[in-house]
């Protein structure tokens, strides 16, 4: 069986590639959904593809969605291991590992999160001055509230306990009589 290789993608292509989906956010996050959200994203693909197939070796729609996958997961490796290089005791090896603008490009639309994962340390940098980004932290409950709640319901608790307890009456035992009575 003969494998028909294609030829590799260009750096312009690469760069066409991200500079339409940072022009194209929701369609670069497959967040295009429902039936006019497939006859879009199929309209951008046909676009994409032909202004892709002008600037070097042609492909097919499915296989520029397969370099997109591919490309995507390429940098999200590549940003997750110049992540881990700065995390090792004395801040790491100095490696060539840098992303590109392109890559850039791929990083900040993929999102961080996908790389770093939710909580993100402050203070990130990969080949640039400025730290990227960091998402929003989600407000946590306070621990005060909680306990304040488990207080005023065993307030709560040993009030009703109160008004249960005339009810009933201690018995008193006299001295001749054994515990064992009063075990089932």
């Amino acid at each position: 069986m003969e494998h028909k290789r294609t030829e590799k993608v260009t750096s312009d292509q690469k760069g066409i590639l991200a500079e339409f989906m940072m022009d194209h956010i929701d369609f670069a996050r497959n967040k295009l959904v429902g039936p006019e959200g497939k006859n879009t994203s199929n309209n951008l693909w046909l676009v994409l593809s032909q202004q892709l197939n002008a600037a070097g070796p042609e492909k097919n729609i499915t296989k520029w969605q397969r370099v997109w996958v591919d490309f995507k997961m390429k940098v999200k490796k590549k940003a997750s291991a110049i992540y881990s290089s700065q995390r090792k005791t004395g801040g790491g090896t100095e490696e060539d590992l840098k992303l590109t603008e392109v890559e850039e490009k791929v990083l900040h639309i993929i999102s961080n999160t996908a790389v770093f994962g939710i909580s993100n340390p402050s203070g990130i940098v990969l080949d640039s001055e400025e730290p990227l980004p960091l998402p929003a932290e989600q407000p946590r409950p306070s621990t005060s509230v909680w306990v304040g709640e488990c207080i005023t319901e065993e307030k709560e608790a040993s009030e009703s306990m109160e008004t249960l307890s005339p009810a009933f009456e201690e018995v008193e035992m006299s001295e001749g009589e054994s515990e064992d009575r009063w075990q089932s």
